[in-house]
């Protein structure tokens, strides 16, 4: 085009912005719920994920996971699918302190000092960055809340901005044992970040970064001391705030058995955003259900339940109805329908 060049170009954007600006203010005057400024310096299929949120529920998420639980492979997937932003407590806290914000200022007198930032200015960082423009189609919360008081405050923020509250608490949960064996043998690149594994993403030198060549790096607390008391003080903190979540409405609230591939735990979050499924599979001996199944489960992230398997579970965690079936069972009897159908109704 013979106005694609730079003069042109700069007076086509002064000119579309000095139109665009007070379009914008006049609907903004009229009902700011209305006006959806959105980031679309990012590929197109993000920016279709941004401009499809418009027009969707707010999505007000928390993810919740021990370190090495994976949240930071799993949040950029949501971010991706929802077309919200992941908050991160340090991500808000820099944001706040470089823009210059009220709490940013606090926060900055508080780190200068070498003290703590305190509930108050976290709070206030995390509510400033709530109620701006970028989060009103909602957000994925990493690292907030990690007490209950910090929960209340959070609830009471979002009810008071276009009464909102949190649609999903998505709890990745793993084993210490396997947490530890995930955490010790991570090795970073310091300047660009790059991670590996000793044994799940080994770097094609040992202790280089694939890229550079530099050498690679541990956490100074990536050790087992550390990490036992990281793990204790998560658990402590992080199961009074489910369970104030759980008592206010349970259904938000979905512990997820992340203990497998980083594809499974995906196909299990994403299940938290779908209509709920609720399958019977039915076919003769032979037919392939054993085959299709775990295909079913992996597809889905919903579990896969028979029979035998509920029935088995019961007995061995000694529920009321497996009670009645060990009994049944001792006797060599058959289980019945009313002891079946309360073992698949728990």
């Amino acid at each position: 085009r013979g106005d694609d060049n730079e003069e042109s170009l700069t007076k086509r954007l002064d000119a579309f912005m000095k139109q665009t600006a007070p379009v914008v203010a006049h609907y903004r005057g009229k009902d700011a719920s209305v006006v959806y400024p959105l980031d679309a310096n990012c590929k197109p299929t993000q920016v279709w994920n941004k401009i499809n949120a418009c027009f969707q529920p707010s999505k007000c998420i928390i993810l919740i996971g021990p370190p090495g639980a994976g949240k930071g492979t799993q949040a950029p997937r949501l971010v991706d699918m929802l077309g919200v932003p992941h908050l991160s407590t340090g991500d808000m806290l820099r944001a706040a302190v470089a823009a210059g914000t009220e709490m940013g200022k606090k926060a900055k007198t508080l780190m200068d000092a070498g003290k703590l930032v305190g509930d108050d200015v976290v709070n206030g960082i995390v509510a400033e960055a709530l109620n701006g423009d970028a989060c009103k189609n909602g957000f994925i919360l990493d690292g907030y809340p990690r007490t209950v008081p910090q929960a209340q405050f959070l609830d009471k923020s979002l009810a008071e901005n276009g009464g909102r509250k949190i649609t999903n608490l998505v709890q990745l949960e793993v084993p210490d044992k396997e947490l530890k064996a995930r955490i010790l043998g991570r090795l970073i690149h310091k300047a660009s970040g790059r991670s590996y594994h000793t044994k799940f993403n080994p770097p094609k030198v040992e202790g280089k970064d694939d890229v550079t060549g530099e050498p690679l790096i541990r956490r100074g607390d990536d050790n087992e001391e550390s990490l036992t008391k990281r793990l204790d003080a998560f658990m402590k903190q992080t199961a009074p705030v489910v369970a104030h979540y759980r008592g206010k409405d349970a259904s938000v609230v979905y512990p997820l058995d992340a203990n497998c591939k980083p594809t499974q735990v995906w196909n299990k979050i994403n299940a938290c955003f779908q209509p709920s499924k609720c399958i019977i599979l039915i076919g003769p001996p032979g037919a392939g259900k054993g085959t299709q199944a775990p295909r079913l489960v992996d597809m889905l992230g919903v579990p896969h339940l028979s029979t035998g398997d509920m029935l088995r579970a019961a007995v061995a965690a000694g529920t009321e109805m497996g009670k009645k079936a060990k009994t049944l069972m001792d006797a060599g009897q058959l289980v019945g329908d009313d002891v079946v159908n309360g073992i698949v109704a728990d």
